[in-house]
C-alpha cells in the first residue's frame, strides 16, 4: 500500500509542486524542442481537477474504503509522475548547467548540447501521454465517488519528527519502510534493498548507541549499497554518523536529491560527483572536523539555497562558489590569499543571504575597497555575523577593512575576532544598532580602549576577551558619564577574560547602577585588576571570579585586608545564587557577616589558603544546595556532614589534610542529610573514613570515592543505601572491606577495581546477579577480572549494556564463559590491557555492536581490520575502534 512520509494530507502540496514544474521547467523544455505543448496543458488541467477533490477525500477515506483505495493508488501515481517529470527537468537542467560551465570551450558546449537524453523525444511524449491518461482515469474515478470539489477539510495533520527509529523518518511505500527497518536492524543484511527503489526520504537512521556514547554508527558497506539502490531519494540525512569518512561516488547518481545532511560525520572530502546534484538545495556539513576542502565544481549546484560549513577545517573555498546566486544561507565565507581565489568583493553576489554568516581569513583582503563592495550594510536579513582574522597582528589596513564591513542595523549578534587595528570602527557601539542582543570581542590585542557599548539599548550578552592593551575601563565604555545617562539598560550577562593589563574599572559618579539588569558577571584571568568594582548589582544571580589575584590589594588598611569578598561587596548582592572562585591563593577567609542568604551554589577551586568556615557559619547558608571544594581549604581536616541544612551535592577534591567526613551529633544534621543526592570524594590523600548513618540519606543516588590512598572504611552496610544508582570506588588501596553484606539493589552504574582490598574480597557476596537494573560496569585491574573468569557460575546480571575492562595488565587471554549469558551487552571496551593477546575463543556475545580496544597493542596486532589473523572472528561487529 502506498503511503507518503507526511500522510496523504500533503498530497495537495505534491500536486501543486507538479503543476509548478510543468508550468516552468518542463514547459520551457517542450518549447525549445518543439514537443507537444498541448499535452502539458491537458495534464495541468487534470492535476488541478484532482487537487479539487483532495480535501474532501482526506476526510472521507477514514470511513469509506473506496475513497481510501483511490487515495492510496493516487499517491503512488503521483510518485511516478514526480519521477518522470523530475527526470525530464533534471536532464534539461544538466544540459543548461554544463553548457554554461564549459562556455569557454566551444567543442565541449557543442558536445553537451548534442548529447542525447536517455529517452528519445518520441519516448518522452509517449511517457507523458501515458501519465496524462493514468491521471485522467483517477479524475474520472473521483466523479464516481461520493466526493465534492473544493470542500475545506480540517487542519492538516503533521507528522512529528524524531531521531529515533521511527516510520515518520522514512518516506515511501509501507512495505519499503518495513524492509529498510529490517535491513538496519540486522546491520548490513542487504537482501531487502530490492524493494526500496521508490523511497523518497531517508533520515535519522536507527543504529544508535546508549546515552554515554555520542553519535550514530552505520554498518560496514551499507552506505554504498544504499546509494546504489535508492536513486529516487529527495532527502538524505546521515547526520552524526561518526564512522562515515568517505562518501561514495555513487552519491552523484541521486539526481533527484534536494537535501543532503552530512553534519557531524567523519567526512574528509567530498567526491567531485557531488557536483552532479543539480537539484540540491540544502547541503549541511557543519562540524565535519576532518573536511579541509570543497570540490572545485561547486558552481554547478545552481539550485543550492543553503550551505552550512560551520565547524569544518576548510582553508579555502572554490571560486565557483560565487556562481551560486540563489544562496540564502552561507554560514562561512573564507577569503582566499590566492591571486585568482575567492575575494571578499564576491560577497556582493549574494544579496539574499540571511541567518548566520562568518567571514574568515580577513587578513587576505589586500584591497580595502573589497570590503566596501561586499555591501554588508545592505544585507538586512543577516541576523548574526562573525568577522574573523587568523591572528591579531598590528596592521593599519585592518582598520579600514573593518570600517567598511559595517553590517546592517537589523543585526542581532556580532562577533569580532583577532582584529589587528589599534582602534575599533566608528560604527561599533553606535546607538543605531537597536537590535543587537549579543556581542563578542575576542583577542583584539592592539586596541587600547573599548568602544561605547553602553549605548546599545537591546544588548543582553557581552563577552570581552583578550584585549591585552586595555588598562582602564570607564566612560568610553559606557558611552557617557552623565548621571542622567543609563548605560547597558538591558545587559544580563557580562564577561571579561584574559585582560592581562587591565587595572582599573571606573564607574559613573552619581548613577545608581551601571548595570540595572545584570544577572551574571564573570571576571577571569585579569591579574592586575584591583578595587572599584560595581557596588550595586540588584539582579546579580551568578558571580564567577578566576585568577584575579590583586582585587583585594586596595584594602590594605582593613582588618580582613586579604578578603576578596570585601571589594566585591558580596553581602550586598541580594539576588546572588551562584558564586565561583578559582585560582586565588591570597583568598584567606569568608566575610564575617556571612554569604548572601540566597546563595545556592558555591564553587571554590585552587584557593588553598582559604580557611574553611565554622559550623555556625555553614548553618546560616539556608539555601546552599551545591558545594564544590577543589584543591582548596588545605587546613580542613574534618568535614561535618549535615552542617549545611539543604545540601544536595557535595564534591571534595584535592583537600590536602582532610582526614574524616562524618555526621554531626545533632538531630538537625540527620534532617539535613535527607536532601543529599551526590557525594564525590577525589584525591584526598589523608582521608581515612567516611561515615553515613543508616537511613539518613534516602535520596543519595551517586557516591564516588577515587584515589584516596589512606581511606580504610566506607559506610557499612553499604546495601542500606537503597537509593544509590551510581557507585564508583576506585584506587583506594587501604580499604579494608567493601559490600560484605551485598551491593545496593538499585545500582545502574558500578565502577570498581584496583589492587589492595579487592585481593581479599569475596565478590560472590556482592550479589551482582541480583542487580537487575545494572547497565554499565567498569572494572579496573587484574584481580576482579580473574575472579570473574575463575568462578563457573555467571555472576553478572544480563541487564548489562556496557562493560569496560581497564588496566588488566597481567591478563593474556580473555575467557568468554563469564560473558556468554550477557544477551543485552552492546558495548565492550578494553583499555590499557598491555599483555592481552586474544579475545574469547567462544566468541563475544552476539548482541555486541561496538568493540573498542585502546592501549592494547597485542590485540591490535591480532585483530586489526583486514590485517590481523583474527580479524574474521570479529568482522561481523558493526563498529570496531582501535586507539
Amino acid at each position: 500500500m502506498a503511503a507518503a512520509i507526511v500522510g496523504e494530507a500533503l498530497l495537495s502540496a505534491a500536486v501543486e509542486a507538479l503543476v509548478g514544474k510543468i508550468t516552468t521547467e518542463i514547459s520551457e523544455f517542450y518549447r525549445s524542442k518543439k514537443l507537444d505543448e498541448s499535452l502539458l496543458k491537458k495534464l495541468n488541467v487534470t492535476l488541478l481537477s484532482l487537487h479539487a477533490f483532495l480535501n474532501d477525500a482526506e476526510e472521507k477515506q477514514i470511513s469509506n474504503p473506496a475513497v481510501k483505495l483511490w487515495m492510496d493508488e493516487l499517491t503512488q501515481a503521483l510518485f511516478d509522475a514526480d519521477d518522470l517529470i523530475d527526470d525530464i527537468a533534471t536532464e534539461a537542467l544538466r544540459r543548461k548547467v554544463e553548457a554554461r560551465y564549459h562556455q569557454s570551450a566551444t567543442d565541449k558546449v557543442r558536445k553537451v548540447l548534442s548529447s542525447a537524453f536517455k529517452w528519445s523525444y518520441r519516448e518522452i511524449n509517449s511517457k507523458m501521454q501515458k501519465l496524462f491518461e493514468e491521471l485522467e482515469h483517477f479524475a474520472e474515478r473521483a466523479h464516481n465517488l461520493p466526493l465534492k470539489k473544493g470542500v475545506s477539510g480540517s487542519d492538516w495533520r503533521t507528522t512529528p519528527t524524531n531521531s529515533a527509529v521511527d516510520d515518520s523518518a522514512i518516506c515511501g511505500r509501507d512495505d519499503e519502510r518495513k524492509n529498510l527497518k529490517d535491513m538496519f536492524n540486522h546491520f548490513g543484511e542487504l537482501d531487502s534493498l530490492h524493494g526500496l527503489k521508490c523511497l523518497r526520504t531517508l533520515t535519522a537512521l536507527p543504529f544508535e548507541f546508549e546515552f554515554w556514547i555520542r553519535g550514530h554508527y552505520l554498518a560496514n558497506g551499507v552506505l554504498h549499497e544504499l546509494l546504489v539502490a535508492l536513486k529516487q531519494l529527495r532527502v538524505l540525512s546521515l547526520s552524526d554518523y561518526r564512522n562515515i569518512t568517505v562518501l561514495p561516488n555513487s552519491i552523484g547518481d541521486l539526481k533527484h536529491l534536494r537535501y543532503l545532511d552530512l553534519s557531524c560525520t567523519g567526512i574528509e572530502r567530498l567526491p567531485p560527483a557531488i557536483c552532479k546534484l543539480y537539484n540540491l538545495q540544502t547541503l549541511l556539513l557543519s562540524d565535519c572536523r576532518g573536511l579541509t576542502e570543497l570540490p572545485e565544481g561547486m558552481g554547478k549546484l545552481v539550485n543550492l539555497r543553503r550551505l552550512d560549513i560551520d565547524g569544518t577545517n576548510l582553508q579555502e573555498m572554490p571560486v565557483e562558489i560565487a556562481k551560486l546566486e540563489y544562496l540564502q544561507s552561507l554560514t562561512r565565507f573564507i577569503v582566499s590569499k590566492q591571486q585568482h581565489g575567492l575575494k571578499l568583493a564576491e560577497m556582493r553576489k549574494f544579496p539574499n543571504l540571511q541567518g548566520k554568516l562568518c567571514i574568515s581569513k580577513l587578513e587576505n583582503v589586500f584591497d580595502p575597497s573589497d570590503a566596501c563592495q561586499a555591501n554588508l550594510k545592505e544585507k538586512n536579513q543577516i541576523e548574526e555575523i562573525l568577522l574573523e582574522w587568523s591572528d591579531s597582528i598590528l596592521e593599519d589596513s585592518q582598520q579600514v577593512v573593518l570600517e567598511h564591513l559595517q553590517p546592517s542595523t537589523s543585526l542581532k549578534k556580532l562577533s569580532v575576532k583577532y582584529y589587528g587595528g589599534s582602534t575599533f570602527p566608528s560604527w561599533l557601539g553606535d546607538s543605531s544598532f537597536v537590535n543587537i542582543v549579543s556581542l563578542r570581542i575576542e583577542d583584539c590585542h592592539h586596541c587600547s580602549s573599548l568602544p561605547p557599548l553602553g549605548q546599545l539599548q537591546s544588548l543582553k550578552e557581552l563577552f570581552i576577551s583578550g584585549t591585552r592593551s586595555v588598562k582602564s575601563v570607564g566612560s568610553e565604555f559606557y558611552g557617557g558619564n552623565s548621571p542622567s545617562f543609563q548605560p547597558f539598560p538591558s545587559l544580563e550577562t557580562l564577561s571579561f577574560e584574559w585582560m592581562e593589563e587591565w587595572e582599573e574599572w571606573n564607574m559613573i559618579d552619581g548613577i545608581t547602577t551601571e548595570f540595572p539588569c545584570l544577572s551574571k558577571l564573570s571576571l577571569r584571568r585579569c591579574p592586575k585588576l584591583k578595587g572599584n568594582l560595581p557596588s550595586n548589582l540588584p539582579c546579580l544571580v551568578t558571580l564567577d571570579v578566576e585568577d584575579c589575584c590583586l582585587l583585594e590589594s586596595e584594602f590594605s588598611g582593613e582588618v580582613d585586608n586579604r578578603n576578596i569578598m570585601r571589594p566585591l561587596n558580596l553581602f550586598n548582592f541580594n539576588s546572588l545564587q551562584q558564586l565561583s572562585f578559582f585560582g586565588i591563593p591570597s583568598l584567606m577567609s569568608f566575610p564575617s557577616n556571612g554569604l548572601p542568604k540566597t546563595l545556592k551554589t558555591l564553587s571554590i577551586r585552587f584557593c588553598e589558603n582559604l580557611e574553611f568556615p565554622s559550623h555556625e557559619f555553614l548553618h546560616s547558608c539556608k539555601e546552599l544546595e551545591e558545594l564544590k571544594i577543589w584543591f582548596s581549604c588545605w587546613s580542613l581536616t574534618l568535614f561535618p556532614l549535615g552542617s549545611l541544612p539543604v545540601l544536595k551535592r557535595l564534591e571534595l577534591s584535592g583537600c590536602k589534610k582532610l582526614k574524616s567526613i562524618s555526621i554531626l551529633e545533632e538531630a538537625a544534621a540527620s534532617q539535613s542529610l535527607m536532601f543529599l543526592e551526590r557525594l564525590s570524594i577525589h584525591r584526598c590523600p589523608e582521608l581515612e573514613s567516611i561515615s553515613l548513618p543508616d537511613l539518613c540519606t534516602p535520596n543519595l543516588s551517586s557516591f564516588w570515592v577515587r584515589r584516596c590512598d589512606k581511606i580504610n572504611s566506607l559506610p557499612e552496610p553499604i546495601n542500606n543505601l537503597t537509593g544509590l544508582q551510581t557507585l564508583w570506588i576506585r584506587d583506594v588501596p587501604n580499604l579494608e572491606s567493601i559490600a560484605e553484606e551485598g551491593l545496593p539493589i538499585n545500582l545502574r552504574t558500578l565502577g570498581v577495581g584496583n589492587e589492595g582490598v579487592y585481593s581479599n574480597t569475596d565478590i560472590t557476596k556482592w550479589g551482582l546477579d541480583r542487580l537487575t537494573s545494572l547497565s554499565k560496569l567498569s572494572i579496573k585491574g587484574d584481580y576482579l577480572v580473574k575472579k570473574l573468569m575463575e568462578i563457573q557460575l555467571p555472576l553478572l546480571p544480563n541487564s548489562l549494556v556496557m562493560m569496560e575492562i581497564q588496566g588488566a595488565r597481567g591478563i593474556q587471554d580473555l575467557d568468554g564463559k563469564w560473558l556468554q549469558h550477557l544477551t543485552s551487552l552492546k558495548t565492550l571496551e578494553l583499555v590499557a590491557c598491555d599483555k592481552l593477546k586474544s579475545l574469547p575463543r567462544e566468541g563475544l556475545p552476539s548482541s555486541i555492536s561496538r568493540l573498542q580496544m585502546s592501549g592494547c597493542p597485542m590485540l591490535k596486532a591480532s585483530y586489526e581490520r583486514k590485517k590481523g589473523k583474527e580479524w574474521p572472528n570479529i568482522a561481523h561487529i558493526p563498529l570496531i575502534i582501535f586507539d
